[in-house]
């Protein structure tokens, strides 16, 4: 999907879990305050696919935990040796990033570029 920032730098929402099903949470809340457009969030959100006459636009940025798990897959997902944004918020100037060679999770600054994988709920 390319590289983008977090979100609000210098912005803490203090509402974002970071287990397995609260992504698509996070982003509901998430989307409901001041981020810029070139964000992390609205890259998800604008995403779209269409196969046949079904249209697929219900995709979201997964939580620290969903994305650790889908990293587990990446060869299979078609995800690249880099670092992956989580919907995860840690601070005012950081949130949850995942290294997908390692699959460790750190914090890093929200506005600083990283990598962004969308997900859908099933």
């Amino acid at each position: 999907m390319g590289t983008y920032r977090w979100g609000q730098y210098g912005y803490y929402q203090d509402m974002c879990a970071v287990q397995l099903g609260q992504g698509e949470t996070n982003c509901q809340k998430l989307g409901h305050n001041e981020m810029p457009i070139d964000c992390a969030l609205f890259a998800c959100q604008a995403k779209t696919i269409t196969h046949g006459t079904h249209i697929f636009d219900d995709w979201f940025l997964p939580s620290r935990d969903e994305l650790m798990m889908l990293l587990q897959f990446r060869k299979t997902a078609g995800l690249f040796a880099d670092r992956y944004w989580s919907s995860s918020e840690i601070s005012a100037t950081s949130a949850w990033q995942v290294a997908s060679a390692t699959l460790k999770a750190s914090q890093y600054y929200k506005n600083a570029r990283q990598s962004v994988r969308a997900v859908r709920s099933f």
